[in-house]
């Protein structure tokens, strides 16, 4: 990925007379990120736009969600539901604090390079819950037991689960997917499901 952000923080850099925020050159990398694009897009159609379609505030055709009544709101109107919706939004993240954002934290120890690379390398390049492969969706390296669980931060305690199971999966479980395959493996002598596959 360096290739990608290196450029990249160098571009927001030159733009901003040589200097530069951490959270601005996150932002500039995230634009050239299509994978957290495509994660969003997920959480876009299957949780905020369902949601608001079955209460009867928007509709979808194919991927453009459209907000049913726009055309009879005066330019005021738009304007005065912008500032209530932002007010709503800050305080809803002020009364919840940090815990708001808290499920997206990336402070905890970070995982080496040769450490993911077993794990992935044990897994065949495929999510180890679904089986998905890395070409088709990114792989994480999970804790099975979550760390908020007292889970260790020790290869011992790694699976690779793309990012939608990884995701599905959270912290509410320590549930071990590594060796489900081998279950599958095991075939009984005239039993009608294995002989059949």
């Amino acid at each position: 990925m360096r290739h990608v952000y290196q450029p990249v923080m160098l571009m927001e850099l030159l733009k901003n007379q040589g200097k530069a925020s951490e959270e601005q050159i996150a932002k500039a990398i995230l634009n050239f990120d299509p994978i957290q694009t495509k994660y969003y897009e997920d959480k876009v159609r299957t949780m905020v736009g369902d949601v608001l379609k079955k209460n009867g505030i928007t509709d979808r055709v194919k991927s453009t969600h459209l907000l049913l009544g726009y055309e009879e709101l005066t330019s005021d109107q738009v304007q005065q539901l912008i500032f209530l919706l932002n007010e709503k939004l800050s305080d809803e993240i002020n009364s919840r604090g940090e815990v708001f954002w808290k499920h997206r934290s990336t402070d905890r120890e970070e995982i080496s390079g040769s450490v993911r690379y077993e794990v992935l390398k044990r897994a065949k390049g495929r999510c180890e819950c679904c089986g998905i492969s890395k070409e088709d969706r990114p792989l994480d390296v999970d804790h099975i037991v979550p760390v908020s669980k007292k889970g260790k931060n020790d290869i011992s305690n790694y699976q690779a689960l793309c990012w939608l199971c990884n995701t599905n999966k959270g912290n509410r479980d320590k549930t071990d997917f590594r060796y489900l395959e081998d279950f599958y493996k095991e075939r009984k002598t005239g039993c009608l499901f294995c002989d059949w596959s």
